[in-house]
């Protein structure tokens, strides 16, 4: 039988369109990126490998579906360590989330909080901030798009955002190769690859990995590499500054509209600043950008009261975690160690939960009698102490150098691997 020319465009339509319903259909029923929010099934996609490639899509749409009144801030630091679930929450503030991104950037964060914000009214918020984020220089990541939000730039509302990522989840074939390798890998890749339902990462089974791969020093080593190499003097510019003097982009600017938000609005905001291993803050002083760093500081510190003068309120509580303290010290395993595991770190970028818990603990005056806070490891930060707060943290840095050589040289020589003084020099003057 020989088909007419009519007949076999039907026949031909008929099959593409049954092909592209099935196709829609496995994409959206694996969900790699967790963006229809399609149940998960064990075995077939309950762990999702492609979502920490595809951050910024994936949380955008969680938060689409989940329209929290909480949410944490920040960048993997906060995304690793901070417990949504933690007691000390505000218990009226249900549905809570954990939008912290990694290597997120100022603009992209003040972004993520006007999407979750615009969404559903927040009612409160801990909003951790690292200094590397501040870099002006620092451009936003592949899988950031403004399309996706609930705000445009301009807070307005984008009434079509939750549509933009459905047709290219449904038929692309990007996605149809994720989620077969998502089915692919359900028995070989490990929940700890994978994010908890709050938006946290999973930690449980972290220490483990990090053994597994040769011990906490090559931890430590394999992230300081990248920090030291590329993260705070990002190509092409190799800049660090709040300022981009090509753009005129502003980080302390974008912090600034975070701010008059969340005053306007009355959100409850805690803002911290992150406990990294004193090896991070090593790395920062011998890249030159020490100054950089207490300036940093001391800006936090003066928009927020000025913001806070403006609504007349009380300013919003700024915690200092970082600098030389009893918790931030801990003594990292020597590199032939392959089975001490360290309680409170990763890596020296990266902290346990059980330390984010402690963070939390202090930020929500929350007390549990299994934790002790040491007296060191926190300070409310005021236009009153931080001189005096940034002065203690120069003196307890001499201190780490006399106890700590060994981890202090490991960062000075991973340092001039990669740069010369006259390097160091002209990304901190800016190219002068």
């Amino acid at each position: 039988m020989i088909l007419s020319s009519q007949n076999y465009l039907k026949l031909w339509l008929l099959s593409f369109s049954t092909l592209s319903i099935g196709f829609a259909f496995f994409n959206g029923l694996i969900d790699p990126y967790n963006v229809v929010g399609s149940p998960e099934i064990k075995g077939l996609n309950e762990i999702k490998p492609a979502f920490s490639n595809n951050l910024r899509m994936g949380k955008a749409a969680i938060i689409n579906r989940l329209a929290p009144q909480a949410i944490v801030l920040g960048s993997s630091r906060a995304e690793q360590a901070y417990d949504t679930e933690h007691p000390g929450w505000d218990s009226q503030a249900q549905p809570r989330y954990n939008l912290g991104l990694s290597a997120v950037n100022m603009y992209e964060l003040l972004r993520y909080f006007q999407h979750a914000h615009k969404v559903q009214p927040l009612q409160q918020s801990v909003v951790a901030l690292d200094f590397f984020i501040f870099n002006s220089y620092r451009n936003n990541k592949p899988d950031f798009n403004e399309n996706r939000l609930a705000a445009t730039a301009n807070n307005n509302r984008n009434f079509f955002h939750q549509y933009y990522d459905m047709l290219p989840v449904f038929l692309s074939e990007d996605v149809f190769e994720s989620s077969l390798n998502t089915i692919r890998q359900q028995k070989s890749r490990k929940s700890s690859d994978s994010y908890l339902k709050n938006g946290q990462r999973a930690w449980k089974n972290k220490p483990e990995g990090i053994l597994r791969r040769g011990g906490y020093q090559k931890s430590f080593a394999v992230t300081e590499d990248i920090f030291v190499r590329s993260l705070y003097f990002p190509p092409p510019e190799k800049k660090y500054d709040f300022i981009n003097s090509k753009t005129g982009a502003n980080s302390l600017e974008y912090y600034r509209m975070l701010l008059q938000k969340a005053y306007e609005d009355k959100i409850d905001f805690r803002i911290v600043i992150n406990p990294s291993h004193a090896r991070q803050w090593e790395i920062i002083r011998h890249l030159g950008l020490w100054e950089k760093f207490e300036e940093w500081k001391r800006e936090l510190v003066k928009i927020n009261e000025q913001e806070a003068a403006k609504f007349k309120v009380s300013p919003f509580p700024i915690w200092d975690f970082s600098g030389y303290n009893s918790l931030t010290t801990e003594t990292v395993p020597d590199a032939q160690d392959k089975t001490t595991k360290m309680k409170w770190y990763y890596e020296s970028s990266h902290f346990s939960k059980p330390l984010g818990d402690l963070v939390l603990d202090k930020v929500f005056a929350y007390e549990d009698k299994n934790r002790n806070i040491p007296g060191d490891f926190g300070i409310l930060l005021t236009s009153e102490n931080i001189e005096e707060h940034l002065s203690k943290i120069r003196s307890d840095q001499k201190l780490y150098e006399k106890n700590y050589q060994k981890d202090v040289d490991t960062i000075k020589n991973l340092v001039n691997k990669y740069y010369s003084e006259s390097d160091l020099k002209r990304f901190n003057n800016h190219g002068q």
